[in-house]
């Protein structure tokens, strides 16, 4: 899937309007790369997930990935890579629905369940989730923008939207 694809995943194109101030312009720059950056994310996680749910008969969804990927920003110490650490916790999650020893697992099992789909803030991701995370930013391009909060990025799921009638 190319990232031109992605316009069905609710990406609208930002209209750059040249009258705008230098704030105005940055902020859209910034939105601009947030959009671009997300939509790589997207394609990372989907690849993921077809290798996965290939090999594995525990399944796993796009919304599952994206979540723990957005889950991630309010765990992460000031010294680590936000995108880094978001990859690494995917992967940790793909490894513990593969069947995979992890460890503090079973220590923190009423933190992490995995029935539930839920990857909790106090399980740290091991260093092959970092070297494979390292690998997946390389692979897919993912060291362009630097994002200090998951609110930053375009992950949400439609149902996650909020639609108001006027």
């Amino acid at each position: 899937m190319s990232i031109d694809n992605l316009d069905n995943f609710g990406f609208e194109p930002i209209n750059q309007n040249k009258n705008i101030s230098k704030n105005q312009n940055q902020d859209l720059n910034t939105s601009d790369k947030a959009v671009d950056f997300s939509k790589k994310v997207i394609i990372a996680l989907q690849a993921k997930l077809k290798e996965h749910n290939g090999s594995n008969t525990k399944k796993v969804t796009l919304k599952q990935l994206k979540s723990v990927y957005r889950s991630t920003s309010s765990i992460c110490s000031e010294n680590k890579d936000l995108g880094e650490v978001a990859m690494a916790k995917v992967n940790m999650f793909l490894r513990i629905m593969s069947g995979a020893k992890v460890k503090n697992l079973e220590n923190n099992i009423s933190k992490a369940s995995i029935n539930n789909y839920l990857v909790e803030s106090t399980l740290d991701p091991e260093n092959v989730d970092f070297d494979l995370a390292k690998e997946d930013i390389k692979k897919h391009g993912l060291d362009f923008f630097k994002f200090s909060h998951a609110e930053e990025l375009y992950l949400n799921d439609e149902e996650d939207r909020i639609f108001y009638k006027f």
